[in-house]
């Protein structure tokens, strides 16, 4: 619509455009897809993906970070159960007006007694 022969009004398509992708990415679960893909990504020969870096997402990840945890699929364990630990502190804890469906989801899906015993406080 913007590079069309006739001219239009190009402020109202850029804006319903923006609008139509901000609505997208707010329902699509992008940090899900992010950690599947690069969990994927790993498996392959000479990958160099260090999946620790997956840390920087938010706790909508929890569930399937612990997924992998209990599969074995994520090297180094202490970090990993310190990671969700703390998250599962931070998060897991809010009144009942901070929070979201995937983060009510996601705590509820991983039990902190489940998880095994470190000293998770040193990091």
């Amino acid at each position: 619509a913007v590079f069309a022969a006739s001219r239009k009004d190009i402020v109202k398509t850029l804006c319903l455009s923006s609008l139509w992708m901000f609505s997208i990415v707010s329902i699509l679960p992008v940090e899900r897809i992010i950690f599947h893909s690069n969990m994927a990504l790993s498996l392959n020969q000479g990958s160099r993906i260090d999946l620790f870096h997956l840390t920087d997402l938010s706790s909508d990840v929890l569930a399937d970070v612990n997924l992998a945890f209990n599969s074995g699929r994520l090297s180094n364990a202490n970090a990993w159960i310190n990671w969700q630990k703390n998250k599962l502190d931070k998060r897991c804890s809010k009144a009942w007006y901070e929070t979201n469906l995937s983060l009510e989801l996601n705590c509820v899906s991983v039990d902190v007694s489940q998880l095994p015993k470190s000293n998770w406080q040193q990091y």
